[in-house]
């Protein structure tokens, strides 16, 4: 993930929340902030299908 995060500068990090072990919660709590920081549409991206399981459920309720 580093490489593809010094490839393309200009996109925007969410923080990573402090951890191990990480509490689901704070991550998704981290992630509405950083999407709700900007008007302009975010797209998350998850590395692996347990971060997909994890956060997909909970995407609807970020608005």
């Amino acid at each position: 993930m580093v490489r593809w995060a010094d490839a393309h500068p200009d996109y925007q990090w969410a923080p990573r929340p402090p951890g191990p072990p990480f509490v689901l919660e704070d991550r998704v709590a981290a992630l509405r902030q950083a999407i709700t920081a900007d008007d302009e549409p975010a797209v998350l991206i998850a590395h692996s299908a347990g971060c997909i399981g994890g956060l997909g459920g909970r995407a609807g309720r970020c608005r």
